[in-house]
């Protein structure tokens, strides 16, 4: 399940995930959950797509690797 998925991404302390449930699935959006609890309204995927581009451009977010 979602929350499963969540809990164990929690449990590894993973920084930042994009949670796509059932609703989101629907809607074509995604909500961005970052490690301790904290999370972003449903969004548009393009949007969200976009907003991490433009975070990865600035070195607001540093990728993986």
């Amino acid at each position: 399940t979602v929350g499963r998925k969540i809990r164990e991404a929690e449990l590894g302390k993973v920084p930042l995930m994009a949670v796509v449930g059932d609703r989101e699935a629907d809607e074509d959006t995604l909500t961005l959950r970052h490690h301790g609890g904290e999370e972003d309204a449903a969004a548009p995927v393009a949007d969200v797509v976009e907003r991490l581009a433009t975070a990865l451009r600035s070195r607001a977010l540093t990728p993986a690797g």
